[in-house]
């Protein structure tokens, strides 16, 4: 969505494109704008491939735990301006 080539996430590929949905939600809705939308997958595409180049338990970790902050991100985000999120 913001020009980026494509990135293969493998296994990660249905948590990263639901945490680019909630991330795009909120950017649809007024709550990020689409320069940090775009910083947002950026980031975790760069991470990726940091994590993809040297594949090891110390980089997964780094990997796991840089996505999970990400990921509580954009819910928190998208939960700032989705009303149907927020009574849930």
């Amino acid at each position: 969505m913001c020009g980026a080539s494509p990135v293969d996430y493998g296994a990660d590929a249905q948590s990263v494109y639901s945490a680019f949905f909630d991330a795009y939600v909120a950017e649809r809705r007024g709550g990020l704008s689409k320069e940090r939308f775009c910083a947002f997958q950026a980031a975790i595409a760069e991470r990726h491939r940091a994590y993809q180049a040297n594949p090891g338990p110390n980089s997964q970790s780094t990997w796991a735990n840089f996505f999970l902050d990400q990921r509580a991100r954009a819910l928190s985000c998208r939960a700032a301006v989705d009303p149907p999120l927020r009574a849930g």
